[in-house]
């Protein structure tokens, strides 16, 4: 059965503004980035998060970014200067913030992880979809429930979180973020989980 992942009242409920984020040291707090992407026509979702400094039990959104592809084409991944794909971002992060650990979807992510892997940039795990998943999207739900996922109420964020509903199963009632309808994206929501997920699993 499916149904809606998050009443969005939760959703608003989790926005900070800049009064009371907390300050940041880019060079010393452990970050965590998350990628999702899908096939052509679809679009790349990048997350980037922490632990926040006072309340270890609450994640912190400190970066999301979302590319969208022209229609019958695929996502660019490396972009231009001027106009950077996930990968110029990716590399701009990591050399910006103290990032430990890049989780992403394998389906899609297997060689820019790879390429990347090979470079020494950072060190890169996949995210298994199964139970992982299962553990990570049901975490999220919660999260967000008890207001201990902080955001900034970006707008793309925003509708993915939207766009996705909560396919539960019955026997342990965990669940799994799937698309409300084809058409629609969710690839940030997702991200955001697996990356929370590995923001609390790791010792950071």
């Amino acid at each position: 059965s499916t149904e809606t992942f998050v009443p969005m009242e939760w959703w608003d409920s989790c926005a900070h503004g800049s009064g009371d984020w907390p300050e940041i040291d880019r060079k010393r707090q452990a970050m965590v980035i998350a990628l999702d992407a899908a096939v052509s026509d679809d679009t790349f979702g990048l997350w980037m998060g922490c632990r926040h400094p006072q309340k270890p039990d609450t994640v912190l959104t400190e970066y999301v970014q979302c590319w969208k592809p022209v229609q019958g084409h695929k996502v660019d991944f490396v972009g231009t200067e001027e106009k950077p794909g996930p990968e110029l971002t990716l590399r701009r992060l990591i050399k910006d913030y103290n990032v430990v650990q890049v989780t992403y979807d394998p389906y899609q992510l297997h060689d820019m992880a790879t390429r990347f892997k090979q470079e020494g940039l950072a060190w890169f795990k996949e995210f298994s979809q199964q139970n992982q998943r299962l553990e990570a999207d049901s975490q999220l739900r919660a999260l967000i429930r008890e207001r201990r996922l902080w955001h900034k109420g970006e707008t793309d964020f925003r509708e993915h979180v939207q766009n996705a509903n909560a396919k539960v199963d019955d026997q342990d009632r965990r669940l799994r973020i799937v698309k409300r309808m084809e058409k629609l994206k969710i690839d940030l929501c997702v991200a955001c989980s697996m990356g929370s997920y590995q923001v609390l699993y790791l010792n950071l």
